[in-house]
């Protein structure tokens, strides 16, 4: 007899009630996952700079300064200061590889040396690198090892110069399998180095042999796939066997750089320097751009306080004599000081008021008029003549009561 099974709804109930509390949870947990990981996506965001599309967020600014008034004749220099500028970092090496040869399989290499009878050895890439500098300079260093004689092996060391975009003379050399446009290839004029044997010591020089020295997209006119980015250039050698040789690069991944956080300016009169100095009244802008493109502005005000003053023409008079001298015409003045000899005789900060002077010889008279931070200056001369005048009555005389007489008078000067 099959037992009778009794359905318990109670736990039934029960458990369904468990089953929807472990989905609940289950659901605020990956709910909770969610949120955190989108809290942690906004952290990286600001905290890297970049959205999440890849753009850059920019920060940098740029501060050109307070407002300037400068004096007539007088110069300022504006200085602009930037803050918050991107950091990057600039490759300045790049390791080699070797060329996989088109006109024949396995032969991978980055140097050929041949000999006076055309014998050819290859040489493989152990740890060269290809370095920028200043100036459009360049090097290549490292060393390279024999395909055939793992034991033959030297080290390089040349140096690249003038560094241009023009093609020169003579100049690209063509791919030998590839149809590779060279509108791009960059080209160094002059190049220079040793080869350097490292079983027993001995090195030979190197220079340019025809052609310029190509580099660009294409630019190794023996690499089998087209459009890698490469460099060639045939060489000289003064070994006595190997008399000529070539490059062959292809160039690797960035393997030494640089931290950069420089930044750029532009004036609205043209220059690019974080100071300028000016003399003309105007608004000023400089922008800024840092390493990854960010940018910024801002805008100064200069303002040439033209003040001259004109003390008039010089004046003549003769001695006993005063005169006025003439007043300033000049608006929003602080102070008027007349001088003689450095030293002040009157001072006003009326533009309608100026000194009545006697002087007894002739005597400059320098004045000063300040306003703000300026002052103008002029002098005016006052001549002073000898008076040379005199009436003469004639010799005393004497007479009789009630006797008339005539005198004369006579001047002269």
């Amino acid at each position: 007899m099959n037992p009778k099974i009794t359905h318990n709804s109670s736990h039934s109930r029960m458990k369904k009630h468990q089953q929807n509390v472990d989905v609940s949870n289950t659901f605020i947990t990956k709910t909770m996952k969610y949120a955190i990981m989108l809290c942690c996506l906004f952290s990286v965001m600001f905290t890297t700079g970049q959205d999440t599309i890849g753009k850059t967020y920019c920060t940098i600014s740029v501060d050109a300064g307070e407002d300037q008034t400068v004096c007539t004749g007088e110069s300022i220099t504006l200085t602009a200061t930037s803050e918050n500028e991107s950091k990057c970092r600039t490759c300045t090496g790049y390791e080699i590889k070797n060329t996989e040869l088109c006109e024949r399989d396995n032969t991978d290499y980055v140097v050929w040396l041949s000999d006076t009878d055309g014998k050819v050895k290859f040489f493989s890439n152990i740890n060269l690198e290809w370095k920028l500098g200043d100036n459009g300079t360049a090097t290549l260093k490292g060393e390279i090892r024999n395909i055939y004689n793992r034991n033959d092996k030297y080290v390089v060391d040349a140096v690249f110069t003038n560094r241009t975009r023009t093609a020169p003379q003579g100049s690209p050399k063509y791919h030998k399998c590839n149809n590779e446009d060279a509108s791009k290839w960059v080209y160094y004029g002059e190049f220079s180095g040793t080869f350097t044997n490292t079983r027993n010591g001995k090195s030979f020089n190197v220079s340019r042999r025809g052609p310029a020295f190509q580099l660009g997209k294409g630019a190794n006119p023996t690499e089998k796939r087209k459009g890698r980015l490469g460099a060639s250039g045939w060489f000289s050698t003064t070994d006595k066997k190997y008399t000529t040789g070539d490059f062959n690069l292809i160039i690797g991944q960035c393997s030494s750089s640089e931290s950069n956080s420089e930044v750029k300016y532009l004036w609205s009169n043209g220059e690019t320097t974080p100071s300028i100095t000016v003399t003309e009244s105007g608004t000023y802008t400089v922008y800024v751009k840092d390493c990854k493109e960010c940018k910024d502005s801002d805008t100064v005000e200069v303002n040439i306080e033209n003040l001259t003053i004109d003390a008039g023409e010089d004046q003549t008079i003769t001695e006993g004599n005063s005169v006025t001298l003439s007043t300033i015409a000049v608006d929003n003045v602080d102070r008027i000081d007349w001088l003689v000899d450095g030293e002040v005789v009157f001072s006003t900060d009326s533009p309608n008021e100026s000194p009545t002077v006697s002087p007894t010889e002739t005597t400059t008279y320098t004045v000063r008029v300040y306003r703000g931070d300026c002052v103008a200056e002029d002098t005016v001369t006052v001549v002073v003549e000898a008076c040379n005048f005199s009436v003469d009555l004639g010799d005393d005389r004497t007479i009789c009561n009630d006797e008339p007489i005539v005198l004369s008078a006579t001047t002269s000067g």
